[in-house]
């Protein structure tokens, strides 16, 4: 996301099945997806995981900032081809304040 912008950035889609089974092992009670990926503990994960991958990436490739978005993207909602690639100019109009929110304290 953020093409043409200073750094990389993210909106991720977790498993929900997965993140749900480790927030309940973990003590996070939340009541759905939105609740969810507004926990700390949840944050934190993610950006563990972002952290171990960015070790294998220059510092110019590496995810500066996430958002976590709570829906699933799929063929069915528009976000994804038949071949299951991205529809970025969907995924750009969808998410444009998201996207806008990640950047916005760059040109500040």
């Amino acid at each position: 996301m953020g093409e043409g912008q200073k750094f990389p950035s993210a909106l991720i889609v977790p498993n929900f099945e997965t993140l749900t089974e480790w927030a309940a092992k973990n003590g996070i009670k939340s009541k759905g997806n939105d609740d969810l990926i507004k926990n700390e503990k949840v944050l934190a994960l993610i950006q563990n995981e972002i952290d171990k991958g960015n070790k294998d990436f220059g510092s110019w490739e590496q995810i500066k900032k996430f958002e976590l978005v709570s829906e699933t993207w799929g063929v069915d909602t528009g976000e994804l081809t038949p071949t299951l690639k991205l529809k970025r100019r969907v995924l750009n109009k969808k998410f444009e304040k998201l996207i806008q929110s990640i950047y916005a304290f760059a040109s500040s």
